[in-house]
C-alpha cells in the first residue's frame, strides 16, 4: 500500500510494478519529526543485504558479542568489525532469514534480517 493524494492505494494498481512483496515496515519520519530509537530496540540495515548489515543499538548499549542463527537454530559464521563510525556486521550467507543476536550490557537485542544473494 502506498499514499497518494492523501488517500491509500494498492501498490499493484501501478503498471509499473508486476511483483508483490511483503516486508516489516516501520515509520522511521514522519512530518519531519524522527523517532528516537527505543531503549530496547535493535536496528539493522540495509535490509535485506547482500554481504554485510550495520547494527544500530540504543548509544547507552555497549556491544560485547554479536551472533546470528538461521531459522532452524543453527548458529552461523559472520564477522563483527566495529569501528568508531559504524557497527558492520560481515557475512557470506545462503539467501534466507536470519536472526541476528547482539549481546552487552546486561542484556540482549535480536532483530531479524534477510540476506538476498550479492547486491
Amino acid at each position: 500500500m502506498y499514499v497518494y493524494d492523501g488517500t491509500w492505494h494498492n501498490i499493484n494498481s501501478l503498471s509499473q510494478i508486476d511483483y508483490s512483496a511483503s516486508l516489516a515496515v516501520g515509520i522511521v519520519e514522519c512530518y519531519g519529526k524522527s523517532d528516537q530509537l527505543q531503549p530496547d530496540a535493535l536496528s539493522l540495515f540495509p535490509n535485506p543485504s547482500g554481504q554485510f548489515i550495520n547494527v544500530n543499538v540504543p548509544s547507552t548499549f555497549v556491544i560485547e558479542g554479536v551472533d546470528c542463527y538461521d531459522m532452524s537454530g543453527r548458529k552461523q559464521v559472520i564477522s563483527f568489525q566495529p569501528s568508531e563510525t559504524a557497527k558492520r556486521v560481515y557475512f557470506n550467507l545462503a539467501p534466507g532469514v536470519y536472526i541476528l543476536v547482539v549481546k552487552g550490557s546486561g542484556g540482549q537485542l535480536s532483530s531479524k534480517f534477510i540476506v538476498a544473494g550479492q547486491f
